[in-house]
């Protein structure tokens, strides 16, 4: 069973205007086929582009992996439970003439979450730089300069794996052609995620701490390329 739903560009005294291409005819049209977080983006970006738009989505309603599941008057969320990178989210709602801010109400949650170790610690993570930093030193006393180092490693890559990602790789040329995988390679992004991990930090439930979040896209912290890194950065 599928659902549809047709996005129709906005009233034309806001409208995009139509492309000289079409001459002034019969606006284009395009399928986008999933309701998930990229279906949603897509789809309003080519609304209000002045673009007639079927949204195609399997399931009952939208949301993709950040759906909603009930049963027996309870709600549990289907994927992502933290929004990071709040920036992207700003800059979609830019796109289309409206403001996130008007539409969510972001809460700041400290500490985010709270890891469980066998030998009974606890590693809380903060977003707040200091109460992170001490958070690290309980688990591996002295780390900071290397703690320090590693946000500065994997903040490279975050940057470089954004600027790769976010190009047109509408060929095979321009998506593994030398300038770009030398992008990632500098930092050694290609690389093994724990032994790189494994430089910075010497205690393994520190190691466990920067690793674990590749679980998220269901790949093991084991066999990750270090580019991962990126994850446990955003947060």
């Amino acid at each position: 069973m599928s659902n549809d739903a047709t996005l129709s560009p906005p009233a034309p005294a806001q409208s995009a205007p139509v492309s000289p291409s079409t001459g002034g005819a019969r606006r284009r049209s395009a399928i986008v086929v999933g309701a998930g977080i990229g279906g949603l983006a897509t789809a309003a970006r080519l609304a209000h582009a002045g673009w007639q738009v079927k949204l195609l989505e399997k399931h009952g309603g939208p949301g993709g992996r950040a759906g909603v599941w009930q049963s027996e008057g309870f709600t549990f969320d289907t994927g992502p439970s933290l929004v990071m990178m709040v920036e992207y989210w700003q800059k979609l709602f830019a796109d289309i003439g409206r403001r996130f801010e008007d539409y969510v109400e972001l809460v700041q949650i400290d500490p985010c979450y709270r890891i469980r170790f066998p030998d009974g610690t606890v590693h809380d993570r903060w977003s707040l730089l200091n109460r992170f930093i001490e958070e690290c030193e309980r688990l591996e006393p002295g780390c900071t300069p290397k703690l320090l180092e590693w946000l500065a490693h994997a903040g490279q890559m975050y940057t470089d794996g954004l600027a790769f990602i976010s190009r047109n790789m509408h060929t095979v040329g321009s998506m593994v052609s030398l300038p770009n995988l030398g992008m990632l390679g500098r930092t050694g992004a290609l690389g093994d995620l724990q032994k790189m991990t494994a430089k910075f930090f010497k205690d393994e439930r520190m190691q466990a701490s920067m690793t674990f979040q590749t679980l998220y896209l269901g790949l093991s912290p084991y066999d990750s390329l270090a580019i991962y890194s990126l994850l446990p950065y955003v947060e």
